[in-house]
C-alpha cells in the first residue's frame, strides 16, 4: 500500500477510535463474566462466545465500511459474525467444538489482523499495535488447536484470559489513536487529513 493510502487508512481508523474501545470493552466484558461465574453451564457459555464474537464482528464491519481500504476489515467482520451466529444457532455443542470455534475465530482474527498492520505500514506506531494483537491471535489460536484434549475448566480459563488480554490492547489502541491524532467523536477522517497535509 501507498504512504498516501495508509496515511488515509490510519486517519480513518482513528476517526473511528471509538469502536476500537467499544470493541475493547465487549472484550473485556465477556472475559470477566466468564471468570466470575466458572460454574456456567457449557450451554451458556457458547451463547456468550457466540454473543461475543457477533457483536465484534458487526462493530468490526461498521469501522470497516467508513473507508476505501477495507477489505481485511470486512474480512475481520465477516468471520466473527459468522462464527458468532454459528455458536448461537447451535448452542449444544461439545467442549471439544467450542474450542476449535474460538480457535478457528482467534486464527482468522490473527492473519487479517497482520494484514492490517501491514497495510498501515511496518514503521508506524499503530501497525505495531495491530500486529501484536494479530500475532497473539494467533499464538492463542495455535495454543488451543494443539490441545484439544484441554480440559473444560483450563480451556475456559484460556479463553477468558484472552478476552480481557484482547480487550485491553483494543481499549489502548483506541485510546492512543485519539491521543496521537486529536481526533474527537465528531470529527471525519477526511479532515484528519487536510490538517496533516497542512502541516
Amino acid at each position: 500500500m501507498r504512504a498516501d493510502d495508509a496515511e488515509r487508512l490510519r486517519a480513518s481508523l482513528a476517526a473511528r477510535w471509538w469502536t476500537l474501545v467499544i470493541r475493547g470493552a465487549l472484550s473485556m466484558l465477556f472475559g470477566v463474566a466468564v471468570l466470575v461465574l466458572p460454574d456456567i453451564s457449557l450451554l451458556v457459555l457458547v451463547l456468550f462466545v457466540g454473543a461475543w464474537l457477533l457483536a465484534d464482528g458487526l462493530l468490526a464491519l461498521a469501522l470497516a465500511f467508513t473507508h476505501a481500504h477495507r477489505r481485511f476489515q470486512v474480512l475481520d467482520g465477516a468471520v466473527g459474525v459468522a462464527i458468532g451466529l454459528i455458536a448461537i444457532m447451535h448452542p449444544n455443542v461439545s467442549g471439544l467444538t467450542l474450542i476449535v470455534i474460538v480457535a478457528v475465530w482467534a486464527i482468522a482474527r490473527g492473519v487479517l489482523q497482520l494484514l492490517l498492520a501491514m497495510d498501515l505500514g511496518s514503521r508506524k506506531r499503530g501497525a505495531w499495535n495491530f500486529g501484536a494483537i494479530g500475532a497473539g491471535s494467533l499464538v492463542f489460536g495455535a495454543l488451543l488447536l494443539s490441545n484439544p484434549g484441554t480440559g473444560a475448566l483450563a480451556a475456559i480459563g484460556l479463553i477468558a484470559g484472552f478476552a480481557v488480554l484482547l480487550g485491553l490492547a483494543y481499549i489502548s489502541t483506541g485510546f492512543w489513536l485519539e491521543q496521537s491524532t486529536g481526533v474527537g467523536l465528531s470529527h471525519e477522517p477526511s479532515r484528519v487529513i487536510d490538517r496533516r497535509r497542512g502541516q
